[in-house]
C-alpha cells in the first residue's frame, strides 16, 4: 500500500500503564477480584506459569501476570502494576480516546483506589504502536544521511529519547515491521512510549494521577504528530 492509500486509522495497539508499591503483599488478588464484574475472562500469563512465586515478586514485580479482558479492552495485573490496553486484534478496531478509551481509564483508576493496595504511585507509561503499509520514512521529518552516500532506508530502524517537560518518550520507528491479523503484513511501525517516574517524596494523588495520564497522552501525540511531514498531516487530516 502507498501512502496515498493510507486509511484513516493506523493506531493497532494503545496500553496505558500504572506502577505502584503497595500496602500489602498479594495485592494482584485483591486486583483480580476488584475487576472481576468488569472483565470476566481471566487467564494466567506465561510468566506466571513459567517463573517460581519468589523469583516472580523479586524480578517481575512490574510485569504482568495474569489477563482480564471484556469485549471491549485488555487489562492486566501484576504485583505492583496494572495496565489497559486497547487492541484492534482484540477488539478489531482502536477505541478513540475520548470516546471511550479514557472513559475506561477513569474506570479503571476509581476501581483501584476502592481496593485501597497503593501505597505510592511509581510509573505511568502511554504507549501508542501505529502500522503503515509502506515505509514511513518517506513521510517523516526526520533526515538520516551516510557520508558516503549509501542507501540503507529499505531496512532502517531508529530508537531515541525525546524529553518534554517532565516526559520522557521513547520513540522508535522501523520499516521493516510484520503485522499479523487475518493476514500478515509488512510495512513500518511508529511505537512511542512516553513515561514519568515519581520519585519516593512525590506523592500523587488519584486525581493527579489522572491529570497525568491526560497530560502525557497529549506529550505522546504532539511527538508524534511532529514526526510526521505538514503534508502528509494535512493529506491524512493527523492533528
Amino acid at each position: 500500500m502507498s501512502a496515498k492509500n493510507l486509511p484513516l486509522e493506523t493506531v493497532k495497539e494503545a496500553i496505558v500503564e500504572i506502577r505502584f508499591s503497595s500496602v500489602k503483599s498479594g495485592a494482584e488478588l485483591d486486583l483480580l477480584k476488584k475487576f472481576e464484574k468488569g472483565y470476566p475472562q481471566m487467564e494466567e500469563l506465561l510468566l506466571l506459569q513459567q517463573v517460581p512465586k519468589a523469583i516472580l515478586k523479586k524480578e517481575f514485580k512490574y510485569k504482568p501476570w495474569y489477563k482480564r479482558t471484556n469485549k471491549s479492552f485488555v487489562l492486566k495485573i501484576g504485583s505492583n502494576v496494572i495496565n489497559v490496553s486497547n487492541e484492534v486484534a482484540h477488539n478489531d478496531k482502536y477505541i478513540r480516546w475520548d470516546e471511550g478509551f479514557f472513559q475506561e481509564i477513569e474506570k479503571t483508576l476509581k476501581s483501584l483506589k476502592e481496593t485501597k493496595v497503593v501505597q505510592r504511585f511509581e510509573r505511568i507509561g502511554i504507549r501508542y504502536v501505529d502500522f503503515f503499509e509502506f515505509n514511513v520514512f518517506e513521510e517523516t521529518s526526520l533526515c538520516v544521511e551516510w557520508k558516503e552516500g549509501k542507501d540503507f532506508s529499505k531496512n532502517l530502524t531508529l530508537v531515541t529519547d525525546v524529553q518534554n517537560e517532565e516526559f520522557t518518550s521513547r520513540i522508535q520507528i522501523s520499516n521493516q515491521a510484520t503485522m499479523k491479523n487475518e493476514e500478515e503484513k509488512r510495512g513500518s511501525l511508529i511505537d512511542i512510549d512516553t513515561f514519568l517516574n515519581f520519585n519516593k517524596e512525590e506523592e500523587k494523588s488519584f486525581s493527579e494521577i489522572k491529570s497525568l495520564i491526560q497530560k502525557g497522552r497529549n506529550v505522546m501525540r504532539e511527538n508524534f504528530i511532529n514526526l510526521l511531514k505538514p503534508s502528509f498531516r494535512e493529506k491524512y487530516n493527523f492533528k
